[in-house]
């Protein structure tokens, strides 16, 4: 397991279930970007180009990384869950997850919710057939002692709108890195400084 400080930040370069399992520490709030769920798609041959790219992009990633399938969520749930007094937690995710979340947080853990939208000003020209991709879903989850508590009415604002960084993507070779302002904007409105704040998926 290799460890990065700085900042007051910590960094392992692990597995989220052995840490969780094996550090004795609360958690205050979570703001994590799990891998997404994708439905399977077809190329027609009536598909346009950027079409055809984008998922032939998707297929590799299947193939070669399998990172396009989600994640265990129950399990997640139940690590967390042991770390935090009350759950504090943010959730980026594709609509194909809503369903699944709703059910475990809001019918089974009894959480309140809201949802947020991150609104992308660049969004790729990708709409055949369908709707453009220029929106990611943040859920957010709470339950006990309400920690949400936004400065401003900006703040308070459930859309955030900015470009997609390309250049930042491509550095990092990450295929859904968010808006820094729109991490720090979570963590300040639902977290008090020297707060735990726990990320699963980096």
């Amino acid at each position: 397991m290799e460890k990065f400080e700085e900042n007051n930040i910590t960094l392992y370069n692990c597995d989220c279930f052995d840490l969780l399992d094996n550090f004795n520490f609360d958690i205050d709030l979570v703001v994590t970007d799990p891998p997404y769920l994708f439905a399977p798609h077809n190329i027609s041959s009536e598909s346009n180009k950027m079409t055809k790219r984008v998922l032939k992009n998707y297929k590799k990633l299947q193939e070669n990384e399998n990172i396009i399938n989600g994640y265990n969520m129950r399990s997640l749930a139940e690590k967390i869950s042991t770390k935090m007094k009350n759950i504090n937690a943010y959730f980026f995710c594709n609509r194909l997850q809503i369903n699944d979340y709703f059910k475990l947080y809001i019918d089974e853990l009894n959480c309140l919710f809201d949802i947020l939208i991150w609104k992308k000003t660049n969004a790729p020209a990708f709409f055949h057939n369908k709707y453009l991709d220029d929106k990611e879903y943040i859920l957010y989850f709470k339950n006990g002692k309400n920690k949400l508590s936004p400065q401003t009415y900006d703040m308070a604002s459930t859309v955030y709108t900015s470009p997609m960084e390309v250049k930042v993507k491509e550095k990092y070779y990450h295929p859904t890195i968010k808006p820094l302002g729109l991490i720090m904007k979570l963590i300040e409105n639902t977290s008090n400084v020297g707060d735990c704040v726990f990320d699963t998926f980096t």
